[in-house]
């Protein structure tokens, strides 16, 4: 069975948690529009208020920003991982990716609703675009109120000149009846698209 460790993605394990200050998160800094990762990978500060610092790290960054639906969230986040393997075409680079998603990012006590995954090329040359959605196993259909749809859109993608480095970028919603505004949807978009290639 092929090892796909390396491939693993990192769960958002403060999901659940507010962004109202008493849980000790800082609003973001903007004395700079931009961060950067390992010296490789740059990207732009969500745009918008009411953000506020998650994580970060050497190889990762995540934000969380205070949304007024109670019971939704909306996160932002990056991670770069190191790659041990060789992608002969970018379709055994989608399959490989696509196969470690599910096992990833589809805790056991998830149901998978959505998995689309392609190839985009509009960051890099070997990058997939992605959107996942799943919902928590035992809730039942009758309280349709009270489900909770989590979604996850971004990129995954291979550094251009350092093949054995490999970033994620995405914003994650946990909602209720699928609903997060278009502007904070819009936000997330902004921020995927924002990476750049040093």
């Amino acid at each position: 069975m092929t090892n796909f460790k390396f491939l693993i993605f990192p769960a958002l394990l403060t999901l659940t948690l507010s962004c109202s200050p008493q849980y000790g998160l800082k609003q973001v800094d903007r004395t700079s529009q931009e961060r950067t990762l390992l010296g490789l990978f740059t990207i732009k500060l969500p745009q918008g208020d009411n953000w506020y610092d998650l994580n970060s790290a050497k190889n990762s960054i995540s934000f969380r920003k205070t949304i007024e639906s109670k019971g939704n969230t909306f996160t932002v986040s990056t991670n770069v991982k190191k790659v041990s393997k060789t992608f002969n075409s970018k379709q055994q680079f989608l399959s490989t990716v696509k196969s470690a998603r599910i096992h990833s990012d589809v805790p056991a006590n998830y149901n998978l609703l959505k998995h689309d995954e392609k190839i985009d090329s509009s960051l890099a040359d070997y990058c997939t675009k992605f959107r996942l959605k799943t919902t928590q196993k035992g809730q039942q259909r009758h309280k349709k109120y009270e489900r909770k749809i989590i979604e996850k859109h971004g990129f995954t993608c291979l550094h251009p000149k350092r093949r054995d480095l490999m970033i994620t970028i995405q914003y994650t919603t946990e909602s209720q009846l699928f609903y997060i505004s278009r502007e904070n949807l819009l936000e997330g978009e902004n921020f995927i698209r924002s990476l750049t290639f040093r």
